[in-house]
């Protein structure tokens, strides 16, 4: 979902469907569940309250990175494992044919638990590794022996904008590519998510070709290829993705986040939800910040800020929080609820002073990571300046120079043991 900041008197009416709901199909052996494309959206008529904040179920995540498999059951872990070995299809032999081996977790189950199951897996994986895009709108024939848990998908096209395999691998090809060549700048994490912010919103457009009917040629609206290949018109989905897959190859902790995006109308009163895909990141204060690229991506102007490294009671220009213009209820499929990180009640300030006196931090992005061992070694074997700052963070003994000892030193910090 999309809102034109200079239009926001007319906030109510904006309607932008963004959001995927799955409609499930007999699932005996043999049978097809068939992911179903709909646009999504609840009326809403109520005062100035916020929705449930954080997610469905209030589990929130402690650790420094974020993966919605973490959160999935051992059955769904199967088939999510076994999607990401065969890439979704793409590696499988036959294409398209994937098996899964349940072993005891996954014997004797019901029809409707092995549809609950994919369903799980695939809202996982799509949003974890968003470049098995397919997976979204494809059905999948499913074959099932009880006794022993084994588990046969066969990813159908039928109900893909795809024709065949090859035109899969074609486009999956070209999108990691646009991944690995994107250009990032910046000293420090702060700078880096501003630039992959910035390059996005700059290269694509909201698109205007969804409408009330998703058809199998716009349904790659959804999907990151969109936002990073021409002709470059992407939903909130593309987006979202596009951000996470570029935040992932620079090591910046990223998390798709789908949930409902209010429409706030006059006197307080929310009027409508769409459907609506953004993502968290964490900084390195150990919280996480929310980023919405479709509402920073004003048509006509350049990348605008209002929801940038926000935390859930940072107000906009209309003095609503993002906990109320934003709920994160997980539901990318129908059945699940996939849980989120807690998110910091305010916005991310930053100080650029905080990236300069961290021992160890060679590489200047607020934290001692197995990167910074690693300019340490280039350093060593001079296949890397490092300038005074770097140097001198380099420098873990103290002894005036950069040897193999300080790197050694940096990967004793990350493993929990002394210096």
């Amino acid at each position: 979902m999309k809102i034109n900041k200079a239009l926001s008197v007319l906030m109510a009416f904006v309607l932008v469907f963004c959001v995927f709901s799955f409609g499930a199909y007999a699932a005996e052996s043999g049978k097809t569940v068939s992911f179903k494309i709909e646009n999504v959206s609840k009326s809403v008529l109520a005062k100035k309250s916020p929705p449930k904040a954080y997610g469905a179920n209030g589990k929130y995540y402690a650790g420094t990175s974020y993966k919605l498999y973490d959160n999935i059951s051992d059955n769904a872990k199967a088939i999510y494992n076994a999607f990401e070995s065969e890439r979704a299809g793409l590696a499988s032999s036959p294409r398209g044919v994937i098996k899964v081996n349940l072993s005891a977790h996954g014997r004797n189950l019901t029809r409707d638990k092995i549809e609950n199951e994919l369903f799980y897996a695939c809202a996982a994986i799509t949003d974890d590794e968003p470049e098995y895009q397919w997976l979204l709108s494809a059905p999948f024939k499913i074959d099932y022996v009880p006794a022993s848990g084994m588990l046969t998908l066969t990813v159908l096209l039928s109900e893909t904008p795809y024709g065949s395999w090859n035109e899969i691998e074609t486009e999956h090809t070209a999108l990691i590519n646009a991944v690995n060549s994107f250009n990032v700048s910046g000293n420090n994490r702060y700078e880096r998510i501003k630039s992959i912010h910035d390059g996005i919103v700059l290269r694509a457009s909201y698109s205007k070709n969804l409408n009330e009917s998703v058809t199998l040629t716009n349904s790659k609206l959804f999907y990151p290829s969109s936002a990073l290949l021409a002709p470059y018109e992407t939903v909130c989905d593309g987006y979202s993705k596009a951000f996470k897959m570029i935040c992932d190859r620079c090591n910046i902790p990223c998390i798709v986040v789908t949930g409902y995006g209010y429409t706030p109308g006059i006197f307080g009163v929310f009027l409508l939800s769409q459907g609506h895909t953004w993502n968290y990141v964490r900084m390195e204060d150990g919280k996480w910040y929310a980023v919405d690229l479709t509402w920073d991506d004003v048509e006509g102007s350049s990348p605008v800020y209002d929801y940038f490294l926000v935390g859930s009671q940072t107000t906009d220009k209309s003095g609503y929080s993002f906990i109320m213009t934003h709920d994160p209820v997980g539901d990318r499929f129908a059945g699940t609820n996939l849980t989120y990180p807690q998110l910091s009640r305010t916005k991310y300030v930053y100080d650029p002073s905080v990236y300069e006196n961290i021992t160890g931090d060679v590489d200047k992005d607020g934290e001692v990571t197995v990167i910074d061992a690693k300019w340490i070694l280039q350093s060593v074997a001079e296949l890397r300046k490092l300038n005074d700052s770097q140097s001198n963070a380099a420098d873990l003994n103290g002894d005036n120079s950069v040897t193999v000892a300080d790197a050694k030193s940096v990967l004793r910090l990350i493993s929990g043991l002394s210096a």
